[in-house]
């Protein structure tokens, strides 16, 4: 379970062999939930609307970094460092 990237505090993580559709789980103190790479939308669970709001701007900024990472992970690789 790498984190990925953290912004506007919000850790965002990727769990090896997850399943689809392509995502991150985001977790900020006890708000957790599910995040479209694709679209950037909740999926399921919650978060405050100004940190959801960040984190689909940064992954407008860096869907093809996220989307790299979701299939070296989905594919049983492993990926070093964070994306900033």
């Amino acid at each position: 379970m790498p984190t990925i990237a953290i912004v506007d505090g919000v850790a965002l993580v990727m769990y090896i062999n997850d399943h689809a559709p392509p995502h991150v789980h985001a977790r900020f103190a006890e708000y957790r939930c599910k995040i479209s790479i694709v679209t950037g939308e909740v999926i399921n669970g919650s978060l405050p609307s100004s940190k959801h709001k960040a984190i689909k701007l940064w992954l407008e900024q860096h869907r093809e970094e996220v989307s790299y990472a979701w299939d070296e992970l989905r594919n049983g690789r492993t990926i070093e460092g964070m994306i900033k």
